[in-house]
Order: C-alpha cells, then sequence, then structure tokens
C-alpha cells in the first residue's frame, strides 16, 4: 500500500477528520484537524513527504478577529474563474499537465498494467493523478466560463 493510501487508511482508522488539497504542482496536501493542532501533510510525486505542525497556543478569540483574518488571507487561492479578464480564462480553459509529469504518468500506467509497481511508484501514480484530477477541474471551469463569455463555442458530443 503506497504512503498516501495507508496514511489516509490510517486516518480513518481513527475516526480522524481530514480534507485532501492541491497547492504544489508535484503533490498532494493532506489538511488534518485534531484539538489543538492542525497537520498539514503533503505527499509528493518522487514518493517524498513532508509535515507541518501547527499547535495552538491556547488563545480564544471574539468574533471581531475574523475580519482580520479574512483582511489577511483574502485572494489566498486560485480566483474564481468568472472574475478573471478574457485571456486568463483562456489560458485556464487550455490547461495542461507538463510534458514531463503527463510522460511519467503514462509510464507509471503501462508499467502497473504489465508488473507490479514498487510502492514509491504507486505514491508517484496516485499524486500525478490527482493532479490530474485537479488541473481538469480547474479546465473545465476555465472551459465553461469561456463559453459563456462567447469566447469559445459549446462542445459538441
Amino acid at each position: 500500500m503506497n504512503k498516501l493510501t495507508a496514511f489516509l487508511a490510517q486516518l480513518d482508522a481513527e475516526r480522524i477528520d481530514y480534507s485532501l488539497a492541491h497547492q504544489r504542482e508535484d503533490a498532494v496536501l493532506v489538511a488534518v484537524a485534531v484539538p489543538g493542532e492542525r497537520w498539514e501533510v503533503e505527499f509528493f510525486v518522487d514518493g517524498s513527504v513532508e509535515v507541518e505542525r501547527f499547535v495552538s497556543n491556547d488563545e480564544i478569540y471574539d468574533e471581531a478577529v475574523l475580519q482580520e483574518l479574512f483582511d489577511r488571507y483574502a485572494g489566498f487561492h486560485d480566483p474564481p474563474v468568472s472574475g478573471l479578464p478574457d485571456a486568463e480564462v483562456l489560458a485556464i480553459a487550455d490547461l495542461k499537465m507538463s510534458v514531463e509529469q503527463n510522460q511519467r504518468l503514462s509510464e507509471l500506467q503501462s508499467k502497473g498494467k504489465a508488473t507490479d509497481l514498487s510502492e514509491m511508484e504507486r505514491d508517484e501514480l496516485v499524486s500525478l493523478l490527482y493532479l490530474y484530477q485537479i488541473g481538469q477541474l480547474r479546465k473545465s471551469e476555465g472551459l465553461a466560463e469561456a463559453i459563456q463569455r462567447g469566447l469559445r463555442t459549446p462542445l459538441s458530443l
């Protein structure tokens, strides 16, 4: 079992809530929140793992701090496609994996059909598949917005 799926299985077994995210091109992030702590565990395509641990200072704030937090972190993630200029929408609609990542994904898929993959190769394959899915989701958002704006014609079935 690869590192990412083994980690997720352990979180599930321990009934610890988590979410998956994609913030780096070559990694899958598992965000874990437990009382008084938050963990960011990144599983990289090359099989390496990085863990950041954030521990509470036990200070509790009232709701007045919320606006300060929003002001500090607004725009931290990819902006909604609907608010982007036409050129950026079209660029997102044309998103593709890098040539190197796509080639490696194909190699691992082919090898996996013919023989067993090593644990590191399985980790890399899982990460690349996740990156591909995230990229396809963003691309579909860009394409839908481009069609809505009349920048692209609808795809025919």
